[in-house]
């Protein structure tokens, strides 16, 4: 039974406290009981030049300067450039949460060849505050009616990557989306939960404005319906359209001066165990 070796790849754009942020939350992997490298895909160099200078020294960093061609085509890239069996996305901003969650989530991968891909939960932050923390469903198809997993909250094998073709570098907000149901149609016992927040989930750099992803999403079930890779999508529509209607609703609610205290009350209520 081969070890997994761990390779995280960060993507970086015009975010250097971000990066930082990243970068000091993976000192305490200098001391795990696996092995692990840490590959960054730079787009701004000049911006994180302080940053990274001394990173080197201190953790297994390779640095690569890519243009801005996208988010996904910058994962595409630092997979690519890897060389350990299992990859973890853990973007700018975004941050690690305990060195032993992703020990057990590589022991699952290790101790299960069949298994390609581990999810676990994330805590949601805005702004250095903390929102609550998105504990996935324990079957993974129940996770993609919309997206409900991000892509921070999974361990991914290298050759599942390699064998879907990586990201889709068309698509702006729902490649993730689009890989997940395809890894679920191709390999859809492949998946294990794991029981343990795996990331700091920084969604300072979202978007207010739902509705572009949603038209992603929507085009990516209608592509994987015609290519007959797609489970019950007349569910996938109508879970779809419920989405549509809730976050609609949910924007007209926030937009009233009494929507911050009934926003902080959804918050407080999904906080709870």
């Amino acid at each position: 039974m081969n070890a997994c070796t761990l390779t995280i790849v960060t993507i970086t754009y015009n975010d250097p406290a971000g990066l930082a942020r990243t970068l000091t939350s993976l000192k305490p992997l200098k001391n795990a009981s696996f092995s692990w490298e840490w590959v960054v895909v730079d787009s701004s160099a000049e911006k994180n030049q302080a940053v990274l200078s001394s990173a080197g020294q201190k953790l297994p960093l390779k640095h690569l300067l890519s243009p801005a061609l996208g988010v996904y085509a910058a994962m595409n890239r630092g997979w690519q450039e890897a060389k350990g069996s299992c990859i973890w996305f853990l973007n700018g901003g975004d941050t690690l949460v305990s060195v032993e969650a992703v020990a057990e989530g590589l022991h699952m991968l290790m101790a299960r060849p069949d298994v390609d891909l581990v999810y676990g939960a994330a805590e949601l932050w805005r702004d250095g505050s903390f929102l609550y923390t998105r504990w996935p469903r324990n079957l993974f198809w129940g996770n993609l009616g919309i997206n409900r997993i991000c892509h921070q909250a999974l361990l991914y094998r290298r050759s599942l990557l390699q064998n879907l073709g990586g990201f889709s570098e068309k698509l702006r907000l729902a490649s993730d989306y689009d890989l997940h149901l395809r890894a679920l149609h191709d390999h859809p016992k492949n998946t294990q939960q794991l029981p343990a927040v795996l990331v700091r989930y920084d969604m300072g750099g979202l978007s207010s404005d739902y509705r572009p992803a949603l038209r992603e999403f929507r085009a990516v079930q209608s592509a994987l319906a015609r290519e007959g890779k797609l489970y019950l999508p007349w569910l996938h529509a109508l879970v779809h359209r419920w989405e549509c209607l809730r976050l609609a609703a949910m924007n007209q609610i926030t937009s009233h001066p009494w929507g911050r205290a009934a926003r902080y009350l959804v918050y407080k209520i999904k906080r709870l165990p």
